[in-house]
C-alpha cells in the first residue's frame, strides 16, 4: 500500500492518509505529503481535515445499512439516538434529504452548545442501541 501511495503522490494524485483494515485488523496506515499549502508541515497519521460534504456519501450508506438489518427506520426521530437534540420531529429520512430545516453550522466556533461534549460527540452516541459492526 505504501508504494502505491507513494507513486500517486509523485503523480500528484495523493495527499493524505490512509488507513486500510481486514476483518477489523489494520493492514495498513500511514501518511505522506504535507497538511499545509506551503509544504513546510508533514502530513501525520492524526492529521485532522475538515471533511465538510465529503463525508455525506458515506453517512447515508451507513444509515442504509442500518436500516436494511432493522436497526433503524428512515422515519424514526433523530431524537430516539440522540435525545439532547433541539430540535424535535426530525426524521433520519429529513437528515438524509436535506429537508430538516435545522440550521446551518459552518464554523466549529458558532456550534450549539449541545454538540460541545467531550470530544464533540452526544453523550447519547456512547449508550445507543445501535451496534456498529467491525471495519
Amino acid at each position: 500500500m505504501e508504494v502505491l501511495v507513494e507513486k500517486a503522490y509523485e503523480k500528484g494524485g495523493f495527499n493524505g492518509t490512509w488507513l486500510y483494515a481486514e476483518n477489523g485488523v489494520i493492514v495498513s496506515k500511514g501518511a505522506f505529503g504535507w497538511r499545509d499549502a506551503e509544504n513546510t508541515l508533514p502530513m501525520e497519521e492524526d492529521t485532522i481535515f475538515e471533511m465538510a460534504s465529503v463525508t455525506k456519501m458515506f453517512t447515508a450508506a451507513a444509515v442504509m445499512i442500518l436500516v436494511r438489518e432493522g436497526q433503524l427506520r428512515l422515519d424514526d426521530e433523530y431524537t430516539i439516538i440522540f435525545p439532547e437534540f433541539p430540535y424535535k420531529g426530525v426524521t433520519i429520512r429529513h437528515l438524509l434529504t436535506h429537508t430538516s430545516g435545522i440550521p446551518i453550522i459552518t464554523s466549529r466556533n458558532s456550534s450549539p452548545p449541545f454538540w460541545k461534549t467531550k470530544k464533540g460527540s452526544f453523550p447519547a452516541a456512547r449508550s445507543s442501541t445501535i451496534t456498529p459492526a467491525p471495519i
